[in-house]
Formats: C-alpha cells, sequence, structure tokens
C-alpha cells in the first residue's frame, strides 16, 4: 500500500503517463509527421495544436505523444532483454559459484569497462540506425548491473535453509534456481528493472539526439534535437531556480534549544531526583483488524523495582515482547495502545514525543535485543558502536569514548578486548556479540534494562556466562531489569519476580520461589511439566545392532585469508570424527557453539565436502558420488532444520514443499501430493495446509511441515539440526514426542544435533560429546549423565539452566 501523498502522486503520474503513450493516439489522432497551415504556430493559439508547431509546421502535442510510445517501447523492451541476458548469468555465477563465477564476472566487467554510452554509439553506428538496434544495443549495455544484482542476491539465498532443504531433497540445479532462489529475488530486480526503464529512455533519446535514432520515428529524443523540448525544459527549470537553497542547507544549531523545549513540554528536566522505577498500569495494545485476537497486549498492570529481576514468560504470542516494546517507545505501527500508561521517572512514556525517547534510550532506558548478530552493524566495529552511544548523548571526548569502550570491553569479560574493540560483528562468536550487545546497553548506566529473549540462541555454557553476567551488574549498579524468556530453566537461575503471560493477559505472578514450588494457574503448570528433565527415561536395548549409518575419520578445515599482513585463520570443525548410529537408534551430538557439531551434520549430509573421511549407508559410501549418483542416494537421508522461519520458502505453497522432493525423485504428482496430505496428518495438521503459505503459520507448525517434508521421501535416517531449540517450552515437548513417535511407528535412525542437555536427555539413546572438532565422550545418555569421564561434559551439565545453584539473593 502507498502510505505517503507523494507515492500516490508519483503513482498518479506513471498511470497517466503509460495511458497517454498507450491511447494518446486514439483520443490524439493528429499525425505528427502532418504538417498544419504555418510554422512556429504559438501555443493555446488552436484548439487543436495545444503546444505550437515547430519549424516545419508539425504539431509538437502529436510529436509527443506518438515520440512517447517510441521512447517507451524501447525502454521496456531493452530492459527485458537485458534481463532475459542478465538474470541467467548472474544466477548461475552466485550459485555454483568457483570458476564458474570467476569466468562469468570477468565477462561481466568487461562490459562494464567501457562507459555505456559511447558503447552503445559504437554499436548503433555498426549495425545501422533503427529501432531494433537501438534496442539491442542499449540491452547489451544494460545487463552487466543486473547480472552482479542478482549475482548478489543468488549467493545470499544459495545458504539458506529451504534451498538446503532442495538440495538435500534432491533436487536439481536447475530446479533448485529456478523454483526456490529466483522468486526470491524478484523485489530487488523489479526496482532495478525501473530505474533501467529510465535509463535506456534517456540513452534513446540521446542517440536520436545525435542523428543514431530510427529515421522513421518521432521520438523525445528527435524532439529534443528540434529543439523545442529543450526550450520548454529550459523555461521551466528556469522558473523554479532557489537562490536561497544554500542558505536554507546550512546547519541547523538550534537542536539543544528545541530539545530542551520538547522535554519540558512533555514534563519536565529529563534528570530528576527520585529513583529509578517503572510501574506499568492497565497497558492495553490493540492488534489490526483480522489478528488472531483483538489485543496483543489486554490490561498488563505490572511494577519494576530498582535491584531487581521481573522475568516475564511466556509462548511465542503471549504478548511479552510487545510489552517490553512498548517500555522502549518500539511498537510497530500495525499496533496502536487504546489504554494505560508506562510511568518511569514521573512521567508517562507512552505521551513522550521523539525527542525525549532520544534522549532517555540509553541513558535512562536501555536494551538487549534477542539476535545480537542483527541488531549489530555488520559495517561498523564493535568499539566503533560502544562509543556511539557516547556521542549520540554528546558526552565525552572522542579519545574519551574509545577509553570507555575498552573500559566496558573488559567489564562485559571479552577475551583480548584490545582486539575485540577492533573488530566487526561477523568476526565474534555468538557469547561474544552478545556481550558486546550488554556493554552497549549499559553505557551510560541505565536505571532500566530490558533484556528480551538475550540466551535464546546460546549453548549452555555461554548462556551461564550470560546470566551471570547479567545478574551481577544488576547488583552492582543496582538496575531494575525486566527478563523476556520462555525457559522456565532461565527463569529459575536469574529471576526474582515472574509474570506469566498468556494471550496478552497475566495469569500468574509473584516471587520465582512461589511459582516453582507453588504455581496457581493450569497454564504455569503445564509450562512447568513441558521443561525437559534431565533424568533420562529408561530405554530397552536395541534387538537389532546393524548400523544405519557409519561415520570413520571424518575431517574439515575452515581456511580464512589474512589478506596480506597477516597468517591465514585455520579453524578445525572435524578431526577425526568416528561414530556410528544402530537402525531405529537415536545418537545425540551435543557441544557449545563453534564445537563443530552442525558441520558434522552437514558433512554426513553431503552439503559441504570433507577433506578427509567416510560417510556410509548400508554399502554405500556417500562421500565417493556426485551428482545424478548422489541424488539418487539422498532420499535415504533427509534433514529437519533449525530454524523453522528460513527453512520454508515464503513464496511456495505448503504442499509444494512437502512434495518437491518426491517429484524430482520420478513419483507422479499427484501421488506425491496425496502423500504430502497424508503426512500433513500424521505430523497433526490439516490437509487444508497444503494450499497455505509458510508466513500463514506459527513456529511449531513450521516445524512440523519441516519434518513432514523431512519424510516425504520415506528415508532410513533423519539428521535434525536444533529442530526444537527455537520453539517455545510446550511446543518443544509437543515436537519432541512426535519425533519418537514417528520414528517408532517407521522404524528410523536419527542424529539429533543440539546444545541444549536437557532435550538430548529425553530422546537420544547415546550421547557423543564434541568439543573444537573431536568428540571428547560416546556413552549411553543415562550413563554419561551419572558418571562423565571428561571435564568438559561435567561442566556442560553443570551449566544447564536449572540446575546451577543460584546465588543468594
Amino acid at each position: 500500500m502507498l502510505r505517503s501523498p507523494s507515492g500516490v502522486i508519483g503513482l498518479i503520474i506513471l498511470l497517466l503517463a503509460i495511458s497517454v503513450a498507450l491511447f494518446g493516439p486514439m483520443l490524439f489522432p493528429n499525425s505528427p509527421w502532418r504538417m498544419v497551415q504555418r510554422p512556429f504556430l504559438p501555443p493555446f493559439t488552436l484548439a487543436t495544436v495545444p503546444l505550437g508547431t515547430d519549424a516545419l509546421g508539425r504539431d509538437v502535442f502529436a510529436g509527443m505523444i506518438f515520440g512517447a510510445r517510441v521512447s517507451l517501447l524501447v525502454g521496456m523492451v531493452s530492459t527485458l532483454v537485458a534481463l532475459v541476458v542478465g538474470v541467467p548469468i548472474g544466477a548461475m555465477a552466485g550459485y555454483f559459484g568457483g570458476r564458474v563465477d570467476d569466468a562469468l564476472m570477468r565477462f561481466t566487467e568487461f562490459f562494464q569497462t567501457i562507459p555505456s554510452f559511447a558503447l552503445a554509439i559504437v554499436l548503433v553506428a555498426i549495425l545501422q540506425p533503427s529501432i531494433y538496434s537501438i534496442v539491442a544495443s542499449i540491452a547489451l549495455v544494460s545487463w552487466p548491473p543486473v547480472a552482479r544484482l542478482v549475482r548478489g542476491e543468488v549467493l545470499s539465498l544459495r545458504t539458506r535453509e529451504y534451498v538446503q532443504a532442495a538440495v538435500v531433497t534432491g533436487q536439481s540445479n536447475t530446479w533448485i534456481i529456478l523454483r526456490e532462489i529466483l522468486p526470491n529475488t524478484l523485489s530487488p530486480v523489479i526496482v532495478l528493472a525501473s530505474l533501467m526503464v529510465a535509463t535506456a529512455i534517456l540513452l534513446e533519446s540521446s542517440l536520436a539526439f545525435l542523428g543514431l535514432g530510427d529515421p522513421n520515428l518521432i521520438s523525445w529524443g528527435y524532439m529534443v534535437g528540434a529543439g523545442r523540448t529543450v526550450s520548454l525544459v529550459d523555461h521551466r527549470v528556469s522558473r523554479r531556480r532557489d537562490p536561497d537553497l544554500g542558505a536554507r542547507a546550512q546547519f541547523d544549531r538550534r537542536r539543544p534549544q528545541r530539545r530542551a523545549q520538547s522535554a519540558a513540554v512533555a514534563g519536565g528536566p529529563l534528570i530528576m531526583t527520585a529513583p529509578p522505577a517503572v510501574s506499568v498500569k492497565n497497558l492495553r495494545i490493540a492488534l489490526p483488524k483480522g489478528a488472531e485476537r483483538p489485543f496483543a497486549v489486554d490490561g498488563i498492570s505490572l511494577d519494576l523495582r530498582p535491584g531487581k529481576i521481573v522475568c516475564v514468560v511466556g509462548e511465542s504470542g503471549s504478548g511479552k515482547s510487545m510489552c517490553a516494546h512498548a517500555l522502549m517507545g518500539l511498537l510497530p505501527d500495525t499496533v496502536t495502545v487504546t489504554s494505560g500508561e508506562i510511568q518511569f521517572e514521573g512521567r508517562d512514556l507512552l505521551k513522550l514525543d521523539d525527542e525525549c525517547w532520544r534522549d532517555l534510550r540509553g541513558r535512562r532506558l536501555a536494551m538487549i535485543f534477542q539476535e545480537p548478530m542483527t541488531a549489530l552493524n555488520p559495517l561498523m566495529r564493535i568499539g566503533d558502536q560502544m562509543a556511539e552511544m557516547f556521542e549520540a548523548h554528546g558526552l565525552l571526548t572522542p579519545r574519551e569514548r574509545r577509553a570507555k569502550a575498552l573500559s566496558l570491553a573488559r567489564e562485559v569479560g571479552l577475551p583480548d578486548p584490545e582486539r575485540i574493540v577492533r573488530a566487526y560483528p561477523h568476526q565474534l562468536s555468538g557469547g561474544q556479540r552478545q556481550r558486546a550487545m550488554i556493554a552497549m546497553a549499559l553505557a551510560l548506566e541505565p536505571a532500566v534494562l530490558v533484556a528480551d529473549e538475550p540466551t535464546t540462541a546460546l549453548d549452555v555454557t555461554t548462556q551461564a556466562q550470560i546470566l551471570k553476567l547479567i545478574r551481577n551488574l544488576q547488583r552492582n549498579r543496582n538496575m531494575a531489569v525486566m527478563f523476556i524468556t520462555h525457559d522456565f530453566g532461565v527463569v529459575a537461575d536469574i529471576a526474582d519476580q515472574v509474570v506469566v503471560l498468556r494471550h496478552g493477559k497475566v495469569v500468574e505472578e509473584g516471587p520465582a520461589s512461589a511459582v516453582f514450588n507453588a504455581p496457581q494457574h493450569d497454564y504455569t503448570k503445564a509450562l512447568l511439566a513441558a521443561v525437559p528433565s534431565m533424568d533420562p527415561p529408561a530405554r530397552s536395548p536395541l534387538d537389532d545392532q546393524a548400523k544405519a549409518v557409519e561415520v570413520i575419520g571424518l575431517d574439515k578445515t575452515y581456511v580464512t585469508s589474512g589478506g596480506w599482513f597477516r597468517e591465514d585463520r585455520r579453524v578445525d570443525a572435524a578431526r577425526g570424527v568416528n561414530f556410528n548410529i544402530l537402525k531405529g537408534e537415536t545418537l545425540g551430538l551435543v557441544g557449545e557453539s563453534g564445537s563443530g557439531k552442525s558441520s558434522v551434520a552437514r558433512l554426513v549430509m553431503r552439503l559441504i565436502e570433507a577433506d578427509r573421511g567416510t560417510v556410509r549407508i548400508g554399502e554405500t559410501d556417500l562421500t565417493k558420488l556426485a551428482g545424478k549418483a548422489l541424488r539418487a542416494e539422498r532420499p535415504r537421508i533427509q534433514m529437519i532444520f533449525q530454524d523453522p522461519f528460513a527453512s520454508l520458502n515464503p513464496r511456495r505453497k505448503v504442499g509444494h514443499i512437502i512434495a518437491d522432493g518426491p517429484i524430482a525423485a520420478g513419483t507422479d504428482p499427484k501421488v506425491a501430493f496425496d502423500r504430502a496430505r497424508d503426512l500433513l496428518k500424521m505430523v497433526g495438521l490439516d490437509a487444508g495446509a497444503l494450499e497455505r503459505y509458510p508466513h500463514e503459520f506459527s513456529g511449531g507448525q513450521r516445524q512440523r511441515i519441516g519434518i513432514a517434508r523431512a519424510l516425504a521421501l520415506e528415508p532410513e535416517i533423519i539428521v535434525a539440526d536444533e529442530a526444537v531449540s527455537a520453539l517455545d517450552v510446550s511446543v518443544q515437548a509437543q515436537v519432541l514426542r512426535l519425533l519418537e513417535d514417528l520414528k517408532a511407528r517407521l522404524g528410523l535412525s536419527m542424529l539429533l544435533i543440539t546444545h541444549d542437555l536437557r532435550v538430548a536427555a529425553q530422546i537420544c539413546d547415546r550421547i557423543a560429546v564434541m568439543q573444537r572438532g573431536v568428540i571428547v565422550e560416546l556413552k549411553p545418555t543415562a550413563q554419561l549423565f551419572a558418571a562423565p569421564e571428561h571435564a568438559y561434559t561435567r561442566e556442560l551439565l553443570a551449566a544447564v539452566p536449572g540446575q546451577r545453584e543460584r546465588a543468594p539473593a
């Protein structure tokens, strides 16, 4: 939808231009070649000649109408031809990479080294001026930007989980490019195409102005050459010249005064003598029409007190993040606060203007976001982003800001802080990025800290470190903290008070000990019951000792170039990895982030190539296969990906997502869709989901769709890579029960990748512990939990949320 008046006006002008170009000759039948009574007839003298005539007595308005058809035709057709050439070249370069990418990009760069206008002149002169040579020449100089844009988009998209899922299901490269990747490049390509049409019209006009246009056609360039349009445009431009433009562009030095005035209007000076505290009273936030319920937050009231941590707990969609965003003034435009207030230092935060919010955020109110990789600026060094907090509020000198950034890096426990402050976000681990986010949030010593799921994506040891850090900093600075989470293990470690939300309403609140030991509401009891236990259930030994998968001596080293002045950085993702999975067995692979467990999963799936080693399914060594032979074996081993949102193609319906694999394997489409319908019922979804898109489902439902896709090819082995880590505890419990049930019914073997030992305890027959690319311990689950031998295994078990002893409050 167009939201701004300028956008509406622009669309109206565009539609009028196209309408005039297409239908103008029917409404205004005068021929542009017809000569009227005399030359240089002034405008508006005759109704039939509204813009007058040129030197030969021809109608200028008729020329503009007919010229629009030619110029727009050249622009659109040449752009279409450029897209037909550029899109396949860019797609192949981005998807295949390596030598294919190098060759195609060198070919593209050759055309870009020559100025496009000069090349177009040469080509038209060689081919002789005509409408066809002009279109061909403009298309030939226009396709390189298309190729480069598509290549960049494909390079980004080919690593997405839904593309990897298509590879795993055995689809061909052509099918993947056409169905999975190219539809998701449409948005930037359409934007570029609109700009290319305008550029093509300009090129055509320039060629016609130089006498290289089609002599049998009138276009805008021909009219520019005749001089009339130039005079008209120059006259209009000259009247709009603004001698005061430079004066208006001077720097406005009155911003501090406006801030003070704005603050006074909002309720007085920013620095208050009252102790910092937040009181949320009867907050109600309405969802847009058509939502699943009328209110995202429905009458919530809660208090944040200095020196206390309030954990707001609930499933996805309970309203906990919406409440946090309201506290920070970050609510989206699609929702509306209909009632309530948020009192902070004597003012209602819901009534502040933008200037007051800019002064409050960071200085008095701060937030730690869930995913630091998206919250940090990828183009700025970590130290610069920390220093920016002081710069935004006009504090300290540049040298003092740099010194303060280094001090903050030390305070939050970042290793080698001198190196960290010079690094970019992608050069840090997940835990280091989260520590950097905490340092930024605490830079100005705020009175209130909002932490929105800050440990969800972290492994247990890093999670333990982050929770301990937040608790210590909160106590040392006497902050009030709102901690958003769905993990009751985290709540047990950090909370002073607990507020349980469901469907936007508070169903239970109280001290953490009371909520844990004597929950009152059935929903709270259900959430607590859904938390996986650290006590492995009793499991019967497997009757069949045949090996479903055998991994022998698997090695993988990633090498990152250090540039001219530093050595290349080598990371061992897997070193001599050996394990096997018996038929009907679930083997868990656990470890911290960076331990190599996800790399091992992708090596087993042949999504990345091993340096050495063997992956054997039955008598087949997958590492020796390629091309069609590999695609023929892929149905035997399938994968459930970590992110239920990223692993499903947003532009394809669920039925196609599930049926594509069997269709690629040669199954009749009707049979494949019938199988997809049965699989949806098997995983607990209605058959009507076949015709819906992924965005119409919740996270748990999407993960069920991912499971159905993995089962569509009737595999022998399932690799589940962090398949439940992004889900709420109740949904997580449902998916785990579903996996166990399907494994028993279908006789599947499973490799479960997880950093959550509670999940591994409930579903795994054996567990392998990985550290820095090496399996340091492998035992039956009960034995591993009862008597861990390796120090690293003991460290992981001790770091599980809810198992650590809490420090006294």
